[in-house]
């Protein structure tokens, strides 16, 4: 939890980004959402979510997340009683499941953002609490 606090944290986005872009750190919390416990399956999950919906996703985190997918989306699924509960993580869990869902593998000639140009987009470091979905995974 206070690492998830920490990296949303604004003044915190250069490392956000940093973090994010590591794919060892992306396994340690893939690693995390399957621990038996549910508190840690719960604070990885929300440090997850970061790494799921960064725009400007590096090669090797899409390829993991895109190998992994399906047993990702059921895991996350097995979140639902949690859900249930909290409109909050509810809205976060639908999300990234979602944009997990509709993540495909990058290619040489695709670019790690939307089909937007790069200029219209705002940086992570200059936004780090931007997310592809407004108001869903802050």
């Amino acid at each position: 939890k206070v690492l998830a606090d920490l990296l949303l944290d604004r003044s915190f986005g250069e490392v956000m980004v940093m973090y994010v872009s590591d794919d060892r750190f992306l396994q340690i919390h893939m690693k995390g959402l399957r621990d038996s416990s549910r508190t840690l399956q719960l604070g990885s999950f929300h440090i997850f979510k970061i790494f799921v919906a960064n725009p400007r996703m590096p090669r090797r985190v899409n390829s993991i997340l895109c190998k992994n997918k399906a047993g990702l989306l059921k895991l996350l699924n097995s979140f639902s009683a949690e859900a249930a509960k909290d409109d909050h993580f509810s809205q976060d869990l639908s999300a990234v499941s979602q944009l997990l869902s509709n993540m495909e593998p990058m290619t040489a000639r695709r670019p790690s953002i939307p089909a937007q140009s790069a200029e219209s987009l705002e940086s992570p470091v200059e936004s780090p609490t931007a997310s592809p979905l407004p108001g869903a995974l802050c």
